[in-house]
């Protein structure tokens, strides 16, 4: 069996309800020379001795502020290429693995020098009703327009047939393995993203640079994030950053008229976009949505200087 060394990045933030979760998933896996890496962004620590015990070899790297999903794991991949890991693999906290993740991400990448970035069939984890409920296996992106398509997205796993293993243009950042090299050739997030759309970002830079990305039915990924309307700080916080950072991926690739495109088309769809956003959260949500826009316009980058739960 490959036998390479994995270095598993993992960025909390206010995390405390979900890292047990994904500990625990870690500690059964089947695939065991991986090393974890963590910096943690949370307005209060997180007590993490019972974790390093488990695991004895867990690298803490202390913030003093929330320096962003991109920014946090960029420090973790220069830290575990130091140590000479041969791939990394980034995990949102709010993810759960089978026992076989990692052995599978592995083995699909090391069947061919092409493939950059591995994950699995993602599914949906918050609520017992949804564990075969898929969020995504892999999607399509027109990346010049920013046209995203989640493949077999809301599909029952048990009643589709999926193939083993498919080329794809992006998955979800949250639960990605990437070789080293390509890291060597193109870096990782852009830190201007501060987090979300920053795996658009990189997507692009892996199909230019040459690299397939893939995913594989082989293993499974549960993503239980709080997708109810009551978590509304954490839709306002995410609608922002996307759109925010939907403008800065047209600037920075010089897709200028695609960028008057896009902004003349949510401007003129408002109605439409005001009830399809009022339906995910509230009217608030309508507001952060078109401030991300305008923030972007103006250049803003890094983290916003905004307090959400206001």
């Amino acid at each position: 069996m490959n036998n390479s060394f994995i270095a598993v990045l993992v960025v909390l933030f206010n995390s405390q309800k979900e890292i047990q979760r994904l500990f625990n998933s870690l500690a059964i896996q089947s695939y065991k020379n991986f090393k974890i890496y963590i910096i943690d962004n949370s307005t209060l620590s997180i007590d993490l001795n019972n974790f390093v015990g488990q695991f004895g070899d867990i690298k803490i790297t202390p913030s003093q502020d929330n320096i962003g999903f991109a920014k946090a794991n960029n420090i973790l991949a220069k830290q575990s290429m130091i140590d000479g890991c041969n791939y990394v693999l980034i995990l949102n906290p709010d993810m759960e693995l089978e026992y076989n993740s990692i052995e599978k991400l592995v083995e699909l990448a090391a069947t061919e020098n092409t493939i950059g970035v591995v994950s699995s069939v993602l599914l949906y984890g918050h609520g017992n009703n949804n564990r075969n409920k898929i969020q995504l296996y892999g999607g399509q992106i027109n990346f010049l327009k920013q046209q995203k398509k989640f493949l077999y997205a809301n599909e029952n796993i048990e009643n589709t047939i999926l193939p083993t293993k498919l080329v794809v243009d992006f998955v979800n950042g949250g639960s990605m393995l990437v070789k080293r090299e390509l890291l060597e050739k193109i870096d990782l997030f852009d830190e201007a993203f501060f987090m979300y759309n920053d795996e658009t970002d990189f997507a692009y830079r892996v199909k230019i640079a040459g690299y397939k990305t893939m995913v594989t039915s082989e293993t499974k990924i549960w993503h239980h994030h709080n997708w109810s309307k009551e978590n509304n700080i954490s839709h306002y916080m995410m609608y922002y950053y996307m759109m925010r950072n939907r403008i800065l991926f047209f600037k920075k690739h010089k897709l200028y008229l695609n960028l008057i495109i896009d902004i003349t088309h949510q401007l003129l769809t408002l109605p439409i976009k005001v009830k399809w956003l009022s339906a995910i959260a509230d009217l608030t949500l309508v507001k952060y949505y078109y401030l991300g826009l305008w923030r972007g316009l103006k250049g803003e980058t890094g983290k916003a200087n905004i307090d959400f739960n206001k």
